[in-house]
């Protein structure tokens, strides 16, 4: 099932051993606090793209990359070492900016609207946000969020700069500002918007 297809040996298991369907899909459907890696690897794109790219964004990207897996991936590309990750990227970036989405991969999705394979193929798919076939499996997402990453060293500054960038691209998020009326009252004002809301993050900001 699904031979049209190329997936990894490891994705081929999950497959075998859940129930999965193809469904409909917009890219930035697929955006999630749960995959914030998905962020990081939109930035790098981005910067490769627009002829941008400084150290920041380069380190920003290792960073994440060792936090996930140490620089091996697990899979049939055999990725292992820095390098290795960011020339199959680079390599990635150049493909779909020449020739578009390879028809011949599928993203793979939890029922949960998580990304479980290709995460870097939708970074570069999030700004033309078109209508796609995604291959939803029933079973649970994989999590790659704020606290995982700050629990493995990120600084707090890097990931507030990749929860800037999700927030742009993400359209039902909003933005609260306390100043002067809530200062001081943070907490109770968390309380009440944690009520409403399926996610929250804060950040304080100095403006001169």
């Amino acid at each position: 099932m699904y031979n049209e297809f190329k997936f990894n040996s490891n994705i081929k298991k999950v497959i075998s051993n859940s129930r999965a369907e193809l469904v409909d899909v917009y890219p930035r459907d697929l955006l999630s606090l749960n995959r914030l890696d998905v962020i990081v690897k939109y930035i790098y794109y981005k910067a490769l793209q627009n002829g941008c790219m400084n150290s920041f964004i380069r380190t920003l990207y290792l960073d994440h990359i060792r936090c996930i897996n140490g620089f091996v991936e697990a899979d049939d590309g055999k990725k292992v070492g820095s390098l290795a990750f960011l020339n199959c990227f680079n390599e990635l970036a150049s493909s779909v900016a020449k020739n578009g989405f390879n028809p011949e991969f599928c993203l793979v999705i939890s029922d949960d609207f998580n990304i479980l394979d290709g995460a870097h193929r939708l970074s570069t798919l999030l700004d033309e946000n078109k209508k796609m076939q995604a291959l939803m499996v029933y079973e649970k997402g994989i999590y790659f969020d704020y606290d995982f990453f700050l629990a493995r060293g990120m600084s707090k500054s890097q990931l507030d700069f990749i929860m800037f960038e999700f927030i742009k691209l993400d359209q039902t998020a909003r933005i609260a500002i306390l100043w002067p009326q809530g200062h001081g009252k943070e907490k109770q004002v968390e309380s009440l918007i944690a009520k409403e809301c399926a996610s929250l993050f804060l950040c304080s900001l100095r403006l001169t």
